[in-house]
């Protein structure tokens, strides 16, 4: 699995000319969210189902297992906390994506991030992002990893 997500504002996708037009949409901070409340609460999706999904497989496909995609001793601690019992509708003026849209605007959902941590700091919590610029860094896949 794998995201197409992009950020661009409308102006940057609203255009006559169809392939001048940037493509994707925003909605990696809905995705969590969405596919919860869409598979886990309506549609009996197993929690570990959307864990492997979102979590292990991604990390696994990428070749960035075992440092990403698992709570596990050595690996990076990237958590979320999750409130599985709110619900709340998504509202584009309050997402902190820069697009400014979301294609899921005004859709109701049972699940909300609460708060987000990358390698053990916090860089998202009550609604705002709290992650200094500059604090990423690159993962590099398994493979290349053992040979550089």
């Amino acid at each position: 699995m794998t995201s197409d997500h992009v950020g661009w504002a409308r102006e940057l996708k609203d255009t006559p000319d169809i392939f001048a037009a940037r493509s994707g949409v925003p909605g990696l901070e809905t995705t969590l969210p969405l596919m919860f409340s869409e598979g886990v609460v309506k549609r009996g999706l197993p929690l570990g189902t959307l864990l492997h999904v979102l979590c292990e497989g991604p990390a696994a496909r990428y070749r960035l297992a075992p440092q990403k995609g698992a709570i596990a001793l050595g690996a990076d601690a990237d958590l979320v906390i999750f409130d599985p019992a709110e619900q709340w509708r998504i509202d584009e003026r309050e997402l902190v994506c820069h697009a400014g849209w979301s294609p899921y605007h005004e859709r109701d959902v049972t699940g909300r991030v609460k708060q987000v941590l990358v390698r053990g700091t916090t860089v998202f919590a009550g609604g705002e992002v709290r992650g200094r610029v500059g604090s990423g860094r690159v993962v590099r896949p398994v493979r290349e990893q053992e040979a550089g």
